[in-house]
């Protein structure tokens, strides 16, 4: 996506500046019960009246394993994988300048296991003709 930010500030001073964001995931079957799936994220340099934000980027990486045991699917991720994905800001005013940073990345590991509980729910599909009472012919 692409947008720009048009503001005026104090003083009759006007700002326009252009941002942009990127996204994108992909899964890719590795064979009939291991899938590995990856996603990254991109956003640039943008601005809001009298704050400026870092750009950040995020790529993340996971793999699925499906039908452990029958009915149980387990994955595992990690986020951030690059340690990149750290949130930064500065606020610039006439009198004051304050400017923040994040000191630890944003990865984490994440685990899911998943069971597929049998529904119990069974389906048929019968197929034949009769007539009716009036003589019309039925399926």
């Amino acid at each position: 996506s692409l947008s720009n930010d048009q503001a005026v500030l104090t003083g009759n001073r006007s700002i326009s500046f252009w941002s942009y964001s990127f996204s994108t995931s992909h899964s890719m079957k590795l064979n009939s019960k291991l899938s590995l799936e990856y996603s990254s994220y991109y956003n640039s340099k943008s601005q809001n009246l009298y704050s400026k934000y870092d750009e950040i980027f995020d790529f993340s990486a996971g793999v699925k394993r499906s039908a452990i045991l029958n009915n149980i699917d387990f994955s595992f991720n990690i986020t951030d994988l690059f340690g990149t994905n750290r949130f930064g800001a500065s606020s610039i005013y006439d009198t004051q300048t304050t400017r923040l940073k994040s000191q630890k990345n944003n990865r984490r590991l994440n685990v899911f296991i998943k069971y597929n509980f049998n529904t119990g729910t069974s389906f048929s599909r019968s197929q034949g003709s009769s007539k009716g009472d009036f003589g019309d012919k039925r399926f």
